[in-house]
This record gives C-alpha cells, sequence and structure tokens, in this order.
C-alpha cells in the first residue's frame, strides 16, 4: 500500500492501472484501515481526506457532530446552465442540443443524486428509445454521446466541488469500422452512373469522386482544394486535414491532373458553399447502386461518401503498398489506424521465408 501527500490515505495499484483507496486513522487505540474506493469510481485523493476529516471529528464529537456543509445543493439543470455558459468548447452548441433532448427528465434531480444506478437506468432507456428523427432506435454511438454530454457536466461540478464522487459512466463499445470498399469494376460503374445521371452537379461529383480515389483526402479536405494547392510539375496536391490544422502531401494521378481545371490561387476545385451540395447527390447514387437491401445502421457494409477514402487505402493494401508508406499518404496520426488494411496485403516475403534456410 503507497502513501498519498495526504496524511492517512493511501492506495494500491492494480494491474489495470486503476487505484483503490483507503483512509487510515487510529481509534481505541487500534489503527482502522477503511477501503473508500477506485479512481474508476471517481474517488480521489482529495475526497479521501475529507471523508477521514470527518470521521475523526465525528469520533470525537459523536455521530451527531456538526459537519459544515459548504454550498447548497444544486440541480443538474442547474449545474449544467453554468457549464454550458463558462465552456470554450467548439461543439458547445452540439452539447446542448443532445442535453436539451435526452436529459431534461434528469433537470430537477440534485447533482449529488446521480449515482450508478441512475446512469445505468439512463443508458438503459436510451439503448431502448426511438428517435423521432429517424424513426430508428437510437444508435450506440448517439447513446454513447448522451452519457459525454451527462459526464462533462458531472466533471465539472466536481471541479466546482458541487460533489465529491463521481458515478461510473461506462460507454459501449462501437465497432466502426468499415470493411467495405469499392472494386475496381464498382469504381467504373460508379462514374458511368454518375457521367449518365443528368444531375446538373454532374462535373463537380466526378471531380470529387476522381479526386478522392487518387488522394483518399477526407471529404473536408478534398473541397478544401484552391489554385495554389495544386502543383502540376511535380503532380502532387496540398490537403488541408481539418481534425489536425495541418497539411500534407497527396499524389495525382496523369489522368485526375489533366482533368482538373486551371485555377486562379484562391479558387476553389470544388465550388460548393455547403459540402452537402456533394454528399447527398453522391450518396443517393450510392445507394442506388450499393446499398439495396441494407440497413441503414450497416456501417460495415454500407456504401457512403467515407467508402472513397477506404478504398483507396484497400487497393494501396492490395498491391502490396508498405503500411508505413499507407500511414503516410492517409495522413493517419496512429499507425493503428492503418493497421486495419494489413489483412488485405498479399504473402509479401513468403517465397524469402520459405526459402531462408536452404
Amino acid at each position: 500500500m503507497k502513501a498519498t501527500k495526504y496524511t492517512g490515505v493511501r492506495f494500491n495499484q492494480l494491474e489495470d492501472g486503476s487505484k483503490v483507496f483507503y483512509i487510515r486513522y487510529k481509534h481505541a487505540g487500534k489503527d482502522v484501515t477503511t477501503k473508500v474506493g477506485s479512481n474508476k469510481e471517481g474517488i480521489t485523493p482529495q475526497y479521501c481526506k475529507k471523508l477521514r476529516d470527518q470521521t475523526l471529528v465525528k469520533l470525537r464529537l459523536g455521530e451527531d457532530a456538526p459537519i459544515k456543509s459548504s454550498k447548497t445543493i444544486k440541480t443538474l439543470a442547474e449545474v449544467a446552465a453554468e457549464y454550458f455558459d463558462q465552456s470554450e468548447a467548439k461543439s458547445i452548441g452540439k452539447l446542448k442540443s443532445a442535453y436539451n433532448t435526452h436529459l431534461t427528465h434528469l433537470d430537477n434531480t440534485p447533482i449529488t443524486s446521480i449515482d450508478d444506478d441512475v446512469v445505468a437506468v439512463l443508458k438503459r432507456k436510451k439503448s431502448k428509445e426511438v428517435s423521432a428523427k429517424t424513426g430508428r432506435v437510437l444508435s450506440v454511438k448517439t447513446v454513447n454521446n448522451i452519457l459525454s454530454v451527462l459526464s462533462a457536466v458531472l466533471h465539472y461540478a466536481r471541479k466546482k466541488n458541487y460533489l465529491q464522487v463521481l458515478p461510473l459512466i461506462e460507454k459501449s463499445k462501437v465497432d466502426n469500422t468499415r470493411e467495405r470498399f469499392l472494386s475496381t469494376a464498382e469504381i467504373k460503374t460508379l462514374l458511368e452512373a454518375i457521367e449518365n445521371s443528368g444531375l446538373p452537379t454532374t462535373d463537380r461529383l466526378l471531380t470529387f469522386v476522381k479526386v478522392s480515389l487518387v488522394t483518399g483526402g477526407r471529404m473536408g479536405s478534398i473541397l478544401g482544394i484552391k489554385g495554389k494547392d495544386i502543383d502540376r510539375t511535380n503532380k502532387t496536391v496540398r490537403l488541408h486535414n481539418y481534425k489536425t490544422g495541418k497539411t500534407y502531401t497527396a499524389f495525382l494521378s496523369d489522368d485526375v491532373l489533366l482533368s482538373m481545371p486551371h485555377l486562379e490561387p484562391q479558387q476553389h476545385l470544388i465550388d460548393v458553399s455547403d459540402g452537402k451540395q456533394v454528399q447527398r447527390p453522391l450518396q443517393g447514387i450510392l445507394d442506388k447502386l450499393f446499398n439495396k437491401g441494407l440497413k441503414p445502421e450497416d456501417r460495415k457494409e454500407r456504401v457512403v461518401v467515407h467508402t472513397l477514402r477506404h478504398t483507396f487505402a484497400s487497393h494501396l493494401a492490395i498491391k502490396g503498398t508498405p503500411i508505413q508508406t499507407i500511414m503516410k499518404l492517409m495522413d493517419h496520426s496512429d499507425i493503428k489506424m492503418t493497421l486495419r488494411y494489413a489483412k488485405l496485403m498479399p504473402d509479401a516475403g513468403r517465397d524469402m521465408v520459405e526459402g531462408l534456410y536452404q
């Protein structure tokens, strides 16, 4: 058992990295050790110190000793309003919307009464709830987002000392790994379908798809391409990763480069005011070609606009491109994101291994 900086507060570290806290004190001449809980349950050394101090006061003065309460207990609605008002998060609008849609039934609940049971009931309820917008049961991702909003408010409450112990909020695992990618024949079918669609946006859709398939760029990155980003001499294009705020270089094939018009430095390759002007018509074509009979929530098999990026990486792997090169071309920040494509790689090195000791 290891000591903390607080007198009489100790902990044991478990194999999974979590810490279980204990308080120690003397009573009637004997050493007493009491388990408080783990950091996974929201227990902190500071909380243990306060609990130990209160315990010693009660032992000295009796059970009826007045333990001063520093603040009036606030409701969830009060804490949430305070949190949203001071938060500088870019996604604060989405957080507020999620709260107003899914958590207002807890508005009058004292913040200190939101425990493990309340969270468990909320999770079960939302897992069975049907969305008024889609008519489908809330997805696991949506339920996790609701729990994230509640968690953010509760963490703020603990920071402000409105409560001492956080309830256990366990999110469900979501397997959003897309396995579907387009074959060479399907790519040809898609391009032909766009050309024959008769849509007024045909040219921009063709450009978007061709650039997506040759660069693997995210939708926002491709829509952000301007004339100054295209280097015709070196056959490259600078893409902006809006997640990281950085840029990286992608390569252009001869046929795609030739199909791209000459642009002024600040002129966009695909001139749209909203990404939905590309996403909606393109998704309609993808649905007709590839998604018949598939459920909307089938993320593994449904073909969506992001499938073009997955197709790019998948075909690189099939051709035996080194995983580090794929990582660079995809602008992945973590190689774990790239390793899922390794299963598509051919048996490179098999002949070398078979003849290694001959």
